[in-house]
């Protein structure tokens, strides 16, 4: 039993694509913050989470960056992608674009905040207009390309 292919309402595809730039955006800020800390926090070389902070050789990445990297984008682009064949782009493409750059907006925000209080036990505001609205053009791109691509496989297919 597949994914069905009925079409979604405008609704639907908002809150999908809103929600999964959304979690995924801020999760991945979250898990940013808190390697951030991790790095910022003393004592680290003689504890077990200094792991999560050191970089593993071949990847040039730590543990918590990889992890990161798959909560935003990868699992958010997967699950589009898997959706993305009940998504109409001709018919719901303003819901579907703003759900998602608003989405990534938002996302950052919340993951910067929750990330700012859990961990620092502050609320400062260093993030600028500028990377605020790329972040939000990121999460737009994210999604857009998982539907096309599914779009496109699809109408190859068929076709």
């Amino acid at each position: 039993m597949g994914i069905p292919t009925r079409p979604m309402s405008p609704r639907g595809v908002a809150i999908l694509v809103l929600g999964a730039t959304l979690l995924g955006q801020a999760m991945g800020e979250f898990l940013s913050l808190y390697e951030s800390y991790l790095r910022a926090t003393t004592a680290l070389s003689n504890s077990t989470l200094g792991g999560l902070v050191t970089p593993i050789p071949l990847l040039g990445s730590t543990p918590l960056g990889l992890l990161e990297y798959l909560f935003w984008p990868v699992l958010p682009f997967i699950g589009l992608y898997v959706l993305g064949a009940r998504i109409d782009l001709n018919r719901h493409l303003v819901p579907f674009s703003a759900a998602a750059f608003i989405g990534g907006l938002v996302g950052l925000r919340v993951g910067f905040w929750v990330g700012q209080l859990i961990f620092f036990h502050s609320l400062t505001d260093s993030v600028l207009v500028l990377w605020f609205a790329i972040d939000g053009f990121y999460g737009f791109v994210v999604a857009f390309s998982a539907v096309a691509l599914k779009h496109i496989r699809i109408t190859k297919s068929s076709g």
